[in-house]
């Protein structure tokens, strides 16, 4: 953490457009006055500072203001960084509890041993617990970690490598591979090794628009983040990685093997996931009410008349009706494939999917209608007989 006497003042509106895996861990603590970067243990996100991090934030916090934030950002990722140990019979002295959480082999230059004693101190009465760690070849396989947004408005998934590096992954380099539908690894008939100009491979060199279109093997590309108005946002896309560096401790500049392929939800699929009419819609219960609705017909609300704001406010999103929410959706994702003329089959099957919801909740709402108009237990007077198939049609119930 570091001193910061303010932050700017369009701070939470920037804050926002930062990849989850960056939100989860930078803060601000307006109390103390302090820059917070830490580690998020259930997510397997160590408190190390990257580079790719550190650019990654200043390139979003970019305006003239933002100049004091930039420093603290640099003097943040100063204090982040740890020297490790080379030598054998170097012993690590915590300097507080808290120090040590995490143990990384990082960019090891040799093969070897590594001891880990627990419970060492005289003030704890735990028994002395010591583990031997080996620090081997081939290099770690791994496995990609999907970090999704908490806001299912947000457009922007992470996809990460979860071998840590140190905190530091510019020295290894890696290599993704994108392939839309269904996972390839289910088709016996398929081999996940052919080149990508094979018909029969379904995997394609991923070109990563965050870092100038770069495809191959790219230096510190740990992990990716698919956002904006491109296709690959709406659909569902599975993804692999194989990592190559750090030739010393194995003689050899050696590739892993692809990690299992892991699926990328596309966003209109997130959003139908993440806004249904049977889950509450959000998940803070300390700071916000829980909705309380009484009926489909309540949830399903007015007909879209006008632009919807995505924006996870609750008391906002607990205010909009699905029907008005869900086609919103339909007309964003419209927006960047239909409406540009591009036809794009896993995008239109996202788009039929958000489209066949709103049918059935139309079906919902007419079946009801129907009811509600059959129901003979309904009075009407002789001076509304014109009118009477349709007058009851959920009435108080909106």
């Amino acid at each position: 953490m570091v001193e910061l006497p303010e932050v700017p003042d369009d701070y939470l509106a920037t804050f926002s457009m930062l990849p989850q895996h960056l939100k989860d861990r930078l803060s601000y603590d307006d109390i103390t006055q302090q820059l917070i970067f830490r580690g998020v243990e259930e997510k397997e996100l160590i408190g190390i500072m990257s580079e790719a991090d550190r650019d990654l934030i200043q390139e979003t916090f970019s305006k003239d203001e933002h100049a004091d934030f930039r420093n603290a950002i640099d003097d943040l990722y100063a204090a982040s960084q740890q020297g490790g140990m080379s030598q054998v019979g170097d012993i690590a002295e915590p300097p507080n509890p808290d120090w040590g959480l995490a143990i990384s082999s990082g960019p090891s230059i040799d093969t070897g041993w590594v001891v880990v004693g627990y419970n060492g101190r005289e003030d704890i009465t735990e028994p002395v617990i010591v583990e031997t760690l080996r620090v081997g070849c081939p290099p770690f396989r791994g496995a990609i970690q999907v970090i999704a947004p908490e806001c299912p408005f947000d457009e922007q998934i992470t996809l990460r490598w979860n071998g840590d590096c140190g905190g530091d992954c510019g020295d290894l380099e890696f290599f993704w591979q994108v392939a839309a539908g269904d996972n390839p690894d289910d088709y016996d008939d398929v081999d996940p090794d052919a080149p990508a100009i094979n018909p029969n491979n379904p995997w394609d060199d991923y070109v990563d628009p965050e870092r100038n279109s770069a495809t191959g093997w790219v230096q510190g590309q740990n992990e990716i983040v698919v956002r904006g108005a491109n296709v690959r946002t709406l659909t569902d896309n599975w993804f692999r990685v194989k990592t190559r560096g750090y030739s010393s401790a194995c003689g050899m500049v050696v590739e892993s093997d692809w990690t299992d392929a892991q699926i990328a939800e596309g966003w209109i699929k997130r959003v139908k996931r993440g806004i249904t009419p049977f889950d509450q819609r959000v998940q803070d219960f300390t700071d916000t009410r829980v909705a309380t609705y009484v009926s489909m017909i309540e949830q399903l609300g007015e007909p879209y008349s006008e632009v919807v704001g995505f924006n996870c406010d609750a008391d906002y999103l607990n205010s909009l009706g699905l029907i008005e929410l869900y086609q919103a959706v339909l007309y964003r994702g419209k927006s960047f494939t239909l409406d540009l003329g591009i036809q794009y089959p896993p995008a239109d099957q996202a788009l039929i999917l958000m489209a066949g919801q709103l049918a059935d909740f139309y079906m919902l709402l007419g079946n009801e209608a129907f009811g509600d108009a059959s129901d003979p237990t309904v009075a009407i007077d002789t001076g509304t007989q014109v009118n009477a198939s349709a007058i009851f049609a959920f009435q108080d119930q909106l």
